[in-house]
């Protein structure tokens, strides 16, 4: 083959290329502890925690660092002092997001493969370590005021434009207010080993 010939099929063979998320492929993810395969779940507290605190709540657009671990973390506190129901299922209500992104509740509606996707992932959470089948009604409603105290504090708006369908705004400001629910805003590593500890405390014991 001439140095042309070979030039030619060299351009020929990169003007082809495809991105990574074209090329057929095996769905999964790196994690701290190896591959991720989503169709064959594993879990590992240690490289969830890892995920978690370094993952971003509001997309990012925070006042100031805030992480997923954090978040879940002020969920179990709130059901173990406020709203009750078992801590361990509020540290772990968004640890499928030690693997898939935490989208917005208002974009997420748009994207329903991605919402049946974290549902499935869920499921498999549940299972694996144990929580209700089901989100109980206590988280979900620690998770709204858990919302609601971020907000005050990181958001630009202070969440006075969030939709509000059970009003949860106004208990959420008292607890914060007058309760004392204050943010700690840790680093990601701090927020690591807030989550881990919260973990070893909270899970079930093995009988």
């Amino acid at each position: 083959m001439s140095t042309e010939q070979r030039v030619l099929s060299q351009s020929q063979y990169y003007t082809n290329l495809r991105s990574s998320s074209e090329t057929p492929q095996e769905p999964y993810i790196h994690t701290q502890g190896g591959r991720f395969y989503i169709n064959r779940p594993t879990w590992d507290p240690r490289w969830m925690a890892h995920s978690m605190a370094q993952t971003a709540r509001y997309r990012g657009h925070a006042d100031t660092f805030y992480s997923v671990a954090e978040h879940s973390v002020l969920v179990a506190s709130l059901m173990r002092d406020v709203t009750g129901g078992s801590p361990f299922e509020g540290l772990m209500h968004d640890a499928a997001e030690s693997v898939l992104p935490d989208v917005s509740a208002p974009f997420k509606q748009l994207l329903p493969d991605l919402r049946s996707i974290e549902k499935d992932l869920d499921k498999d959470i549940r299972k694996t370590f144990r929580l209700p089948a089901e989100k109980s009604q206590e988280a979900t409603r620690a998770d709204w005021l858990a919302l609601f105290i971020e907000a005050a504090e990181l958001i630009p708006e202070r969440g006075s434009d969030f939709v509000d369908p059970y009003d949860m705004r106004p208990k959420a400001l008292e607890l914060r207010e007058r309760e004392g629910w204050k943010l700690m805003r840790l680093n990601w590593k701090e927020a690591k080993e807030l989550w881990l500890d919260a973990y070893a405390q909270l899970k079930p014991k093995r009988r």
